[in-house]
């Protein structure tokens, strides 16, 4: 706690003076011909028509098109709720959001209270042209002592903070979680403004899907207009998320509680052996006519080890 404690205070003195996605991302590294035969597991979120929770999801409720070609061997579908939810709550703090502090105060404070339960943990990211990290996991206290300080200020290096937040859930879920799977999650409190980044959006999204992060933005509509929010909803697509845009910060509770108890983990043999360090496109769709919302990753990657 410390430890925590001490990182988050250097988040609160910097935040006072805050000074093709699925292409080989390898640079010139050479393809692997290395193949990978291992099981797939990611995570989707299946809900009814009207965004609700489905309670009877069954494994012959999904069909599944691995590079095109559908599935045939068997599907295992699990609800996710009961593995833990390792979260990244990020926040951007550049001056195009200055007026908009209120909406951020309320609405991170509304989603900690309804994520940090159980054995869900979650660390803090703010940034500008900068990112910043807590060193480890925060608690409300944390989180509220950084939240009273902050002062919007520079440019917006969205991406950055994307893609660095992808590479940290990962090594926090090894790190914290070694033997048990989790779900792993960025919030993003934002206007999809980026003007700072040294990466393509592409890039970020790659990493998130890379690392099995999904992204969930939040929309900051109070104020002036959300000035991107087709970017907002890229992330999520492409990465099995949802783009929520709430009319208040107060909102955003219910919102994410609906989104994380719709979550479910979806375990699958590849249609044939695949090489290592790649990714893969993915569709899935209802087996039935029954009409549902599936949001799943856009592609799948096969990991070195």
């Amino acid at each position: 706690m410390a430890c925590a404690l001490t990182s988050v205070i250097a988040i609160v003195a910097l935040c006072l003076c805050f000074p093709s996605a699925f292409a080989s991302q390898g640079g010139s590294q050479p393809i692997s011909s290395d193949k990978f035969n291992a099981p797939v597991t990611i995570l989707i979120s299946v809900c009814d028509k009207n965004g609700n929770p489905i309670s009877s999801l069954t494994n012959q409720s999904l069909t599944v098109f691995d590079a095109g070609k559908r599935v045939t061997s068997r599907l295992e579908i699990q609800p996710a709720n009961d593995y833990p939810l390792l979260f990244a709550l990020v926040l951007d703090l550049s001056g195009s959001i200055r007026v908009r502090v209120p909406f951020i105060q309320t609405a991170a404070t509304n989603l900690f209270d309804v994520l940090d339960s159980g054995d869900n943990r979650g660390f803090l990211v703010v940034f500008n042209d900068t990112v910043i990290f807590s060193k480890d996991f925060v608690s409300k206290v944390e989180l509220s002592a950084v939240l009273q300080n902050i002062e919007p200020r520079k440019r917006t290096a969205l991406y950055e903070a994307i893609y660095k937040s992808s590479e940290r859930l990962s090594q926090l879920a090894k790190q914290k979680f070694p033997n048990r799977r989790t779900r792993r999650i960025i919030f993003v409190l934002t206007d999809g403004e980026d003007n700072a980044s040294h990466l393509a959006l592409d890039q970020a999204i790659g990493e998130a899907v890379r690392e099995g992060v999904t992204i969930v933005p939040i929309g900051m509509l109070s104020g002036p207009g959300l000035k991107l929010p087709f970017i907002l909803n890229k992330l999520a697509w492409m990465t099995g998320g949802k783009a929520l845009f709430p009319d208040s910060p107060g909102e955003v509770g219910d919102q994410v509680l609906k989104v994380i108890k719709s979550e479910y983990f979806l375990t699958f043999t590849p249609v044939a052996s695949k090489r290592v360090g790649q990714f893969y496109h993915l569709r899935i769709k209802s087996a039935d006519s029954k009409p549902v919302r599936i949001a799943a990753p856009e592609a799948y990657y096969t990991p070195r080890n």
